[in-house]
């Protein structure tokens, strides 16, 4: 069987928070800390590469962030044939993510709020 390569991106929001001594509940876990959460079974059909871009509330995203996620993308799309991307993030600018990238072509990519207090979250577009 040839498992499917995915890129697992993530940017912060509430699928990564965790409490911190001291901080409270913050943006915090690595997208491999959210890899580690997925089922067993699961990881045996996909690949999952995880890349940590950031880890900050939805409203501390940038247009530079999602310029430069969308060629980290485009770099594993076009270079290491990736199959598709998950993006973490916080739910508070999912919308303009999935359209920021609808609307510079950049396709195969899920938006996700995943893992959010042990129930699962998806959108696709």
């Amino acid at each position: 069987m040839n498992r499917k390569k995915i890129l697992l991106l993530t940017l912060g929001g509430t699928i990564t928070a965790a409490e911190k001594v001291g901080e409270g509940v913050v943006p915090s876990l690595t997208a491999q800390a959210l890899i580690e959460k997925l089922p067993k079974d699961l990881l045996k059909e996909v690949n999952v590469k995880p890349i940590h871009f950031k880890a900050v509330p939805s409203l501390g995203l940038s247009f530079n962030d999602l310029i430069e996620i969308g060629k980290e993308i485009l770099y594993y799309f076009d270079s290491e044939n990736f199959d598709g991307a998950v993006i973490a993030q916080g739910t508070d600018t999912m919308e303009e993510t999935s359209f920021f990238f609808s609307y510079n072509n950049i396709e195969r990519t899920t938006y996700c709020n995943y893992w959010c207090y042990e129930k699962s979250y998806s959108f696709r577009f």
